[in-house]
């Protein structure tokens, strides 16, 4: 009897490990995202003009697309936050995950560029890099996570 207790015990403490380490997962990744698509105008590094760029965003999960971008010219980067919470919803841990942003200027606004392009114009853009600045964020965003849903 107390051997059947104990193996329901372990049982038990493995389905809520599981269970907070998918929420710390999701969670996580949320808050990134979330300060990736924050734009500058609210404090982040997101350029937004006419919301192009902020709806671009793509999501894969184990190398199948599962998040289209949007055309839609809509500032609120309400399409590609659809795209992220199926993201979120369907991921878990140790499944392999890409999203990236597909506007046509996304790596030039990104990265910035200095030089004349193919049109002949010159061009001194400064990167937002709103990835990288996300991306340094992991960690701590991991264990502020961790924290809160113990």
């Amino acid at each position: 009897m107390a051997d059947r207790s104990f193996a329901a015990s372990i049982a038990a403490f493995a389905d809520k490990t599981k269970a907070q380490m998918q929420a710390v997962l999701s969670e996580s990744i949320q808050d990134v995202m979330d300060i990736a698509q924050t734009p500058v105008a609210n404090g982040g590094r997101m350029p937004v003009d006419d919301g192009h760029l902020i709806n671009s965003v793509v999501t894969e999960l184990n190398g199948s697309q599962i998040g289209q971008a949007s055309d839609a010219a809509d500032t609120s980067g309400a399409s590609s936050s659809a795209n992220i919470a199926m993201l979120v919803t369907q991921m878990q841990p140790g499944d392999i995950a890409s999203i990236g942003w597909t506007a046509a200027h996304a790596m030039r606004q990104h990265e910035g560029f200095v030089g004349e392009d193919s049109l002949g114009r010159t061009f001194n853009q400064e990167g937002k890099h709103w990835v990288d600045g996300a991306a340094a964020q992991w960690e701590q965003i991991v264990a502020r996570n961790v924290e809160r849903l113990k």
